[in-house]
């Protein structure tokens, strides 16, 4: 990353950490623990808060906590800069239920983050700050049926965006109208999973698709 972006941009900007709600008794590691796969540089500082009052200082690959008792636990993890969490279709990523807010540190690799968390409700972007320009990629949990309007103006490319996902058909049509509102890139492919959409936002679409070539897939009409 360059020095300017560094200690101009993100030094400067107002910080709050990465908060996500778990749940230690589905699927994966013992009930009483969760596992958070953290990709990171050795110079990079990740801090760890577990939700029962103590923490830790993250580590490049799976970071093991268990607690006295299994529940749901709010954790927070705090970092200006770091490669990012990488689920990827694999440990406990059924545990994970919520991202209560993603924080305003910039996380580096974001594709995969959050691929395969079947248990994932609801996302609280925030003020997300990215240097990828395919960072939607990483919303692949299946349990998704509302997303936040995101501004996709530098991504090029949302190819499983919301693959295997069914959002509710307001939620999907208001994503698409207000996409039609940004400026974006030309020729995204962009996936909408199997969410269906009403009539205002056939317009959008096809206004993505004839005017910027967008390649949309989805669930169709409502």
């Amino acid at each position: 990353m360059r020095p300017f972006f560094e200690n101009n941009v993100l030094q400067q900007q107002p910080f709050k950490p990465m908060i996500i709600v778990v749940d230690t008794t589905k699927a994966g590691s013992a009930s009483n623990t969760f596992v958070l796969p953290i990709i990171k540089a050795a110079s990079e500082v990740v801090k760890i808060y577990w939700g029962d009052g103590t923490n830790s200082t993250g580590v490049n690959g799976n970071n093991t906590h268990v607690y006295a008792a299994s529940g749901i636990y709010t954790v927070k993890i705090e970092s200006r800069l770091f490669g990012g969490i990488y689920f990827n279709n694999l440990g406990d990523k059924a545990k994970i239920t919520k991202i209560a807010n993603y924080g305003q540190g910039v996380s580096r690799l974001n594709i995969g983050s959050f691929y395969g968390c079947s248990s994932l409700l609801s996302i609280d972007i925030g003020n997300i700050v990215s240097n990828g320009a395919v960072a939607s990629n990483q919303y692949r949990g299946t349990a998704l049926t509302t997303v936040p309007l995101l501004n996709l103006s530098n991504c090029t490319n949302a190819t499983n965006m919301f693959y295997g996902v069914t959002l509710t058909t307001q939620s999907y049509s208001d994503f698409l109208i207000n996409l039609a509102t940004l400026p974006f890139q030309s020729g995204v492919s962009f996936h909408g999973g199997n969410s269906k959409y009403n009539p205002a936002a056939a317009i959008a679409r096809a206004y993505l698709i004839s005017n910027f070539g967008w390649t949309i897939t989805d669930g169709g009409a409502a």
